[in-house]
């Protein structure tokens, strides 16, 4: 159980480090495209100079989700569940005792202890 999981660690951690690097950023993109536009879509000025600027941006961020979408995709073919993109927390299930746990690792922890 425990062993098994801490065998898959190098590679979910990689993964996992991208995925929160990756989340972070976007994150905070979003954030401060929402502070940039604080009106609809609709209201947008066609003729406005920044339009394309801000159309770059969401296509961006969404070729960006896709990626996030990637890397979660990786780890859940891996076997593990990743809980909370932005702090890097994954599970492991695993059988204990004839049920399913989980075994809980953050991206800044050593190995998988619990």
């Amino acid at each position: 159980m425990v062993e098994e999981a801490n065998a898959m660690l190098p590679l979910v951690r990689a993964i996992a480090s991208d995925l929160v690097d990756l989340s972070r950023d976007v994150v905070e993109r979003r954030q401060r495209l929402s502070q940039l536009i604080a009106r609809d879509d609709e209201d947008i000025d066609p003729n406005d100079p920044y339009k394309s600027e801000l159309v770059q941006i969401r296509e961006e961020l969404e070729k960006d989700a896709r990626r996030l979408q990637e890397y979660v995709e990786e780890l859940r073919q891996l076997g593990v569940e990743p809980k909370e993109a932005t702090e890097g927390l994954v599970d492991f299930p695993s059988m204990m005792d004839d049920r399913i746990v989980y075994l809980c690792w953050k991206l800044d922890e050593p190995e998988v202890l619990y």
